[in-house]
Parts: structure tokens; sequence; C-alpha cells
């Protein structure tokens, strides 16, 4: 009797509220019951219990009803609620009238028919929107919401904080003021695979160096493959007011953009009409600058750019200088985005003096391949009443099966272009250019072989200080093998025959081969390597001085002992902790004195002396210079590792080489350049 004796109480509470019948009342007393808790720190809805109901409970009804104002306002059905959404907890969800909505308040007055007003830390959750607010209003005939104190919305993939909010909940229709946002949205995604390229690239500098011309591109690019399409992109700002319109559609007024984490943010967009469609993945902006660091660096009236960091189609903004050279010069670039793995950069020169100039730079990537090319033409200079133009065409290919190709072409028209159409010093500087074409061979993991033929543009761009026209490699062929672990000896070879072509020098045929064996002594504290090898090197020349021979040949042994020792400690630098090495190292090279003054100089030079070259058993580059040596190199080396990842965080050597005979300058006696 005392559980049907306070029944009247809880009839009359659910008819304030919900303005039902005797008989519905009681049903939303029941969901009431199931729904309540004992208000835990965290306010989650509890879902239905599907066990009876104790009639005694029914006690506890005003009671709860009074301190917590939990339950289901417009639940047509016994459903399981809906989990947490919003950045943390990104769900697909259906906006569905199946779904109830959840209100948690401190007070909760009016028709659930017309509209319900609940204030004191509000919690409203229904169709995949969780919202947090002071006090709010809700009108279930419109489904809208009108939220006022500290407005914190939540949905999938974004973030809302202001002090006003309004909104269509199903229709996801309304508006904000003074609005913080976060958005972390899954947007579509292109995947691309890295493929190892073996491939030659020669650079502009003229003199090439002796050892094989062989690099192993790390990598290569692939076209999209089957793997996930969607990746997770973020971006946060500030803005006046905030324009819901829809399901990913969001208009900022007055607003910044950036995609840098929340409190980190050092780049950034601002706008006075920011809009962003992530049905499309674009953005677009009315009166657009890009800030760093809080300063301005960019205007533009238009802006359009890309949410998921792709590439993306459109002019990009304008170039312009002046000088004595050209007058006024003005570039209008576009960039076209063809497909994943292609793009284009078409651009439109005009110089006052000159004339229009017209280019294009394009890049690709495939699976097995990737290159790039640059063309610029000038159909008429102005100045000098000709055209003009310049190429660049650069190509690697994985033919498979240990097979690739290299391609680099480049040129232009005339010596003294470079110096007239630009100011970039790289350019401007480049003298030699290259003309390559390559093919690699590896059979096997200690085998490579590579065949070239390089040949070089040389721009004589001072008539009083005429540029040397360098040797063209007409072929080169190279061989480098290297098997560990022979008898436990480790046992490398080099082998080299190029043609050196060049009408106004002494040309000829070369032939080099250098077989080493080492006995490498290893252990973690120490390592000792001494090595034996045996260096020859055959020439067959043309257009040789008279009286000189045509047949030349040299062979020269030689000898090394490498050893290091490594000493580490732990250490301790501004909270951080480190392990710092001290790793001396002690290197002897012996090679006997032999007469080259009759060798031609092809391809060797000087090197600097530097710790890159300090270890080296020879000072020149290339194999027509062969240094003497009775020499012993000392160093050390200090490092400080990161004591967590191992990560080199700092580097200091210090070395000195000691001469035990003469030092033959060998380059000054024969001219090696």
């Amino acid at each position: 009797m005392t559980g049907f004796a306070r029944r009247p109480l809880a009839l009359f509470v659910c008819c304030l509220f919900a303005s039902a019948q005797v008989s519905h009342a009681a049903e939303n007393i029941e969901r009431a019951l199931l729904l309540s808790t004992d208000h835990p720190e965290k306010k989650e809805p509890v879902a239905p219990s599907t066990a009876g109901i104790d009639l005694l409970a029914l006690n506890e009804i005003p009671l709860k009803l009074r301190t917590e104002r939990k339950f289901n306002v417009l639940g047509k059905k016994k459903v399981t609620p809906i989990v947490s959404v919003g950045i943390s907890n990104p769900v697909e969800l259906k906006k569905d009238d199946k779904y109830p909505m959840f209100v948690v308040a401190d007070n909760i007055e009016g028709r659930t028919d017309e509209e319900t007003v609940a204030t004191g830390e509000v919690e409203l959750r229904k169709s995949g929107t969780l919202m947090y607010g002071d006090k709010m209003t809700y009108w279930p005939l419109e489904d809208e919401v009108e939220a006022v104190g500290k407005v914190r919305m939540l949905q999938e993939g974004m973030e809302v904080d202001a002090p006003y909010l309004r909104i269509k909940l199903a229709e996801q229709i309304g508006h904000a003021d003074q609005v913080d946002y976060h958005m972390l949205k899954e947007v579509r995604s292109r995947f691309y695979q890295a493929i190892p390229v073996v491939a030659v690239a020669a650079t502009s500098n003229a003199a090439t160096s002796g050892a094989p011309m062989m690099s192993n591109v790390p990598n290569s690019y692939g076209l999209p493959t089957v793997g996930p399409a969607r990746r997770p992109t973020e971006g946060s700002g500030h803005a006046e007011r905030a324009d819901f319109e829809g399901e990913n559609q969001i208009r900022l007024t007055n607003a910044t953009y950036s995609t840098c984490k929340p409190g980190e943010v050092d780049w950034y967009l601002k706008g006075s009409k920011i809009h962003l469609d992530y049905d499309e993945d674009v953005g677009e902006a009315t009166h657009a600058s890009v800030w760093f660091k809080d300063v301005p660096i960019f205007y533009s009236p238009l802006a359009s750019f890309s949410l998921n960091h792709e590439r993306k189609s459109g002019f990009m903004h304008p170039f312009f200088s002046t000088s004595t050279k050209n007058g006024f010069d003005f570039t209008i670039p576009f960039y076209w985005n063809i497909a994943p793995n292609y793009d284009a950069m078409l651009y439109t020169r005009h110089m006052n003096d000159r004339g229009f100039q017209f280019g294009t730079e394009a890049q690709y990537k495939g699976y097995n391949y990737l290159g790039a090319s640059k063309l610029e033409f000038m159909p008429n200079d102005e100045l000098l009443n000709r055209q003009r133009y310049a190429y660049n065409f650069q190509h690697q290919h994985n033919l498979g099966r240990g097979v690739s190709a290299v391609v680099n072409w480049q040129g232009v028209s005339d010596d003294n272009y470079w110096q007239d159409m630009s100011s970039r010093l790289l350019q401007t500087s480049a003298v030699q250019l290259p003309q390559q074409l390559a093919l690699n061979y590896t059979p096997s993991p200690w085998l490579l072989t590579n065949m070239q033929v390089l040949r070089y543009q040389t721009l004589q761009t001072d008539v009083a200080n005429p540029v040397a026209r360098p040797y063209f490699l007409e072929p080169q062929l190279n061989v480098v093998g290297y098997r560990p672990n022979v008898l436990k000896t480790d046992l490398s070879m080099i082998g080299q025959y190029t043609r050196f072509v060049n009408p106004e020098k002494v040309q000829g045929d070369r032939a080099v081969f250098y077989p080493q064996v080492s006995l490498p002594i290893v252990h973690p504290a120490f390592q000792i390597t001494p090595k034996v090898g045996l260096h020859m090197t055959k020439y067959a020349l043309d257009n040789q001085v008279s009286g000189q021979p045509d047949s030349l040949s040299r062979t020269l042994p030689v000898l090394s002992l490498d050893s290091t020792v490594i000493f580490e400690r732990e250490s301790k630098f501004l909270d951080l902790d480190y392990i710092q090495t001290l790793e001396p190292r002690l290197y002897y090279v012996k090679i006997p004195y032999k007469d080259q003054s009759k060798i031609p100089v092809f391809d060797s030079g000087l090197t600097d002396f530097n710790f890159a070259q300090i270890f080296a058993e020879n000072r020149y580059s290339g194999f027509d210079r062969l240094n003497d040596a009775n020499q012993l190199t000392a160093g050390v080396t200090s490092r400080f590792l990161d004591a967590n990842t191992g990560v080199e965080r700092f580097k200091a050597m210090i070395g000195q080489r000691y001469y035990f005979s003469r030092k033959s300058d060998i380059a000054r006696r024969n001219g090696a350049q």
C-alpha cells in the first residue's frame, strides 16, 4: 500500500511535464525509473532494463525527478540510447525518429509537445548530437534547440564551443555566435606504395667521379592501391558567427582556419567569409589572408583550398619584379591537378623589354617510374629579335628483373639564356648542362652493373674567360661487386671502362680493375679491419702529344688498417637522458710512389680536406691520380644519442693526419684539377 499511496504524486509530476493521460503518465514514470541513476560524475544515459519493475521502488520516484530530472522526453519506443559522439568517438549515427532525446538538468519545465526548458548543467542527447549548456530550450515540432551559456556541441567529427547556439537537430541547420570550433573529419585519400629503383643521376658538374656512378634512388611512387580510401583531416579556428547549413556544410563569418594542432597554431587563414564543404572536401574564403605567427604574409580577395590535403587546380599568387635587363617582370602561374600521380604548372610571363614567355613544369609518378619536365619558350625576344627556349627532362624507370633506366637531358637555345631570363643563382651559375642516358642492371644483391652515355652543353657566358669543355663519356661501363663472409673475409671489386671524348684534348680509353680483400674483426666495443687491394689502370690514347706514348698502364698495391674503439656512458642534459659515446679511431694507409706525369687527367681532382675525406685512402677523386701514402690519421668522435630512441642529437669530431714520408703534390706537378 505504501507504493500505491505515492502513485498520485508521481502521476502529478509526469502530467506536469508530459501533459499526458494517467495511463500514459504511468508509462513515462516507468521509463523515468529505468533511466534514473545516482547522479554519477559522467552523465551517461542508462539503457532501459529488461527486468521487471519493483513496486516498492516507486517510493523513490518523486525524489529522483526533483534532484536529477533525467527522463526520455520524446521517446516513443524503448531503444538502447546512442553512445557518445564527437571528436573522441566518431560513429555513424542514423537520424531517425526511433531514437529518443535524453535530457539531464537541474530543472526542467514545460510541455514536451510544445516547449521544454532545461536549466542548470544541462546535457542533451539526440540523433547523433551531444550538447552541454547552462540553459536549453527545445521545440519538438521543429526539432530545434536553443542553448545559452557555456555551450558545447559534439557531433560526428565536430566540436563547437560558443556562448549561444541554435540548431535544428535533424536537418543540421542553425547558427552560433563567437564560436571556437574543431573539426576532425574522414576525407577521401589515396595511397602510394614505395618501390626501390636503382638509377644513376648526373649532376651539372663537369668533372665526373671516377668511381662507378651508381646511386640507389630510395623509392618511387605508385598508383593508388586498393587500401583504405579515407583518412582523418583536422581543422580548427574561431569565428564571430557560424552558420550550419546541413550535414558537412559550415559557413563562418570573420573567422580563422588552421590545420595546426589546437594550442600550437603557427599558420592560419583569416577571412571575412569561410565556407567549409566536407562533401566536396573544399574550402572557400573571401578577403583571405595567410598569417604566420600572427604576421600577415599574403592576401587574396578570393581563395579556394583543399580540406583533405590533396592538390587543387587553380591560379596561384602572381610573381613580379623589375630589373634593368627585362624591365617590369610579371608572371601568372596556374596549377593543374591532372590526376593523383600527374600534375603540371602552366605559367605566362611578360617582360616589358623582351615580350611574352610561356612555360610549363610537369611531374608524374607511377608504380615503377617517376619523372619531371620543364619547358620555357619565348616566340620572339624583342631585344634580340629571335626565338629562345630552355628544356629539362628527367625520367627514372624500373623495368623489372633488376633493370632500370635513367634519362637526364637539359639544354638551352643560347649561352646567355639563364643570364637573361633567370635571377636564381643555381641557374645563372650553371655552365655545364648534362645530357645523360643510363641503363642499370643488378643481377644479384652483391653485383651492380651500369652503362651510361654522358655529354654536356657548355655555356660560354664570358668570352674573356672561356669555360673548358669537359670530357664526354661515350660510353662508360661500371661493375661493382661485394661478397661478405667468404672464408671469414670480405671480397670487393671495382671495374670500369670509359671512352673519354674531347676533340680539343688528349682523348682515349681507360680501363680500371681494383680487387680488394679485407678481414674485419668486429666486437661490440671495438672493430679492426685490415685490407689489401691491387689498383690496376690501363690507357689507350688518341690525339696524344708528339713523343708521348699512346699506351700507358699503372699498377699499385694499397694497404690499410682501420681500427675503432667505442666507449659510452649515461648522461643527462636539461632533464633529458642521453648516451654519450667517445670513439677514437686510427686509420693507416700505405701506397708506394709512382710517377704519373705522363697519364692524362680525365676526371680526377684534389678533394677538400674535411671529415668526409680525412679517412679516405686517396686524396683525389676519379681514377687518373692515386697518391702515394705512408700516413696515419687519428680522430675522435663524440655523439649524444637519445637514451629512449637512439636518435643522434649531437656529434663532434676532431682529427689529424700524420705523414711518415715525403708528401708528393701530384696535382701541382701534373696539372690535376
